[in-house]
């Protein structure tokens, strides 16, 4: 699987203005599943986790001590511990309180960053169609979350979405872009529009926000972005411009969510090449009336469009 933005280290944190040179550790991709059986119905949630700390010193980069060093083992124990201790109710509160623990725990950390990748899980439903009780199925994209806290400042709390891959087979078209002497991209007036969205909103003010409301704020983005991309069921919506649609879909969760201030996307092409068939006149049966199209599907090497929209942008 492709590393997601949830994984990997932004600028945005790594120029932070306090530091002239930057330094953190953690612990990446810790990975575990909690299960509710308080219900008939078990509840699971799967997450995996990616810690990175800053102390008030250096000193284990100098070579000194390890003595202020919380051995990222440690902080994988920390992960567990909160999760039995309190449980998982989503993966925003779940970095909140793992971000905060640190800080009070730990004098020393001037700095917690807590980046979750959630799975998607369904219920099975058996052939009588009804919900199974501990059954279910792996499927769809990936919610993430991530907060990053200095001590004594406010938690920045960002939602996301990972690995959403998403296609539609007509209206969209790539016309009219720049051609030179080093050009051999044709016109493409009718193609497939194929990709795995990376997506992350950040918060206002996320620390005063309802549990459910970062659920609900998940809920409605997903709505955006398929609304923006799709369009109606019947007619569709024309993506003559991807970069023009990916500024639709930010600026549609901007304005279906008061709590965002902010929405990042990254949108890598999944490229779908038709197979040119008439290349082989020889082989009877491959352009006849009303067959279906054949396409090459390939993702290496791919073009990418990310942008970020501000709410005061809009």
């Amino acid at each position: 699987m492709v590393a997601s933005p949830a994984d990997e280290q932004s600028d945005e944190y790594s120029s932070a203005d306090e530091y002239s040179s930057f330094r953190e550790y953690g612990k990446q991709r810790v990975k575990l599943l909690y299960v509710n059986k308080d219900d008939k119905f078990h509840q699971i949630t799967e997450l995996t986790v990616s810690t990175g700390l800053v102390l008030n010193n250096d000193d284990e980069y100098r070579g000194t001590s390890l003595k202020g060093v919380i051995a990222t083992d440690t902080q994988k124990n920390i992960i567990y511990i909160l999760a039995k201790k309190y449980g998982v109710e989503g993966p925003e509160v779940f970095a909140l309180r793992l971000a905060n623990f640190f800080l009070a725990e730990y004098p020393h950390v001037v700095r917690a960053r807590v980046n979750i990748v959630q799975s998607a899980w369904s219920r099975h439903i058996d052939s009588a169609g009804r919900n199974h009780t501990h059954g279910f199925i792996g499927e769809g994209p990936e919610r993430t979350a991530r907060v990053i806290r200095h001590r004594n400042k406010p938690a920045e709390v960002s939602g996301g979405v990972s690995n959403f891959k998403i296609l539609k087979t007509a209206k969209s078209s790539h016309v009219g872009f720049w051609k030179d002497k080093y050009t051999t991209l044709a016109d493409a007036h009718d193609r497939i529009l194929s990709t795995l969205i990376e997506a992350t909103w950040k918060f206002t003010d996320g620390l005063n926000m309802d549990k459910g409301e970062f659920t609900k704020s998940f809920d409605d983005a997903m709505l955006a972005i398929e609304t923006i991309f799709f369009g109606p069921a019947d007619e569709g919506r024309q993506s003559t411009l991807v970069q023009e649609t990916q500024r639709a879909a930010q600026a549609e969760i901007l304005r279906g969510n008061t709590f965002v201030e902010s929405v990042f996307m990254s949108w890598p092409n999944r490229h779908y090449f038709i197979v040119d068939f008439k290349r082989l006149p020889e082989v009877s049966g491959l352009n006849e009336e009303g067959q279906g199209e054949v396409y090459l599907a390939t993702d290496l090497p791919y073009g990418v469009i990310e942008s970020t929209l501000h709410r005061d942008d809009l």
